[in-house]
């Protein structure tokens, strides 16, 4: 079953998402060299923003893991546990002043 009035719609869709796709990639080269140039803990006053590197560990338990072995105890638990380093990058906009 075809809606030709949602048709365009679709072309629309599209192209949004194109759009950001290119925007994301952006983003993400701005961030890396935001990553690359700011030591963790540093922070970048815009005119209307403010971005604040922080940098955390992230541990995942490989529960698929243990439940095929069965029994899992505390120490196969740390064993199926990687740590891994995280940077987060997060962006608030500034409030304005009322005039």
């Amino acid at each position: 079953m075809k809606f030709t009035d949602l048709n365009p719609l679709a072309d629309h869709l599209g192209a949004l998402r194109a759009e950001m796709k290119i925007l994301a990639d952006k983003a993400k080269a701005v961030e890396a060299a935001i990553k690359a140039s700011l030591p963790e803990g540093g922070t970048i006053e815009g005119h209307d923003f403010r971005v604040t590197v922080s940098c955390s560990e992230r541990k995942t338990v490989n529960w698929k893991k243990i439940a095929e072995d069965l029994g899992a105890s505390a120490a196969r638990i740390r064993g199926n546990t990687r740590t891994t380093e995280v940077t987060r990058v997060n962006v608030t906009a500034h409030v304005k002043a009322a005039a």
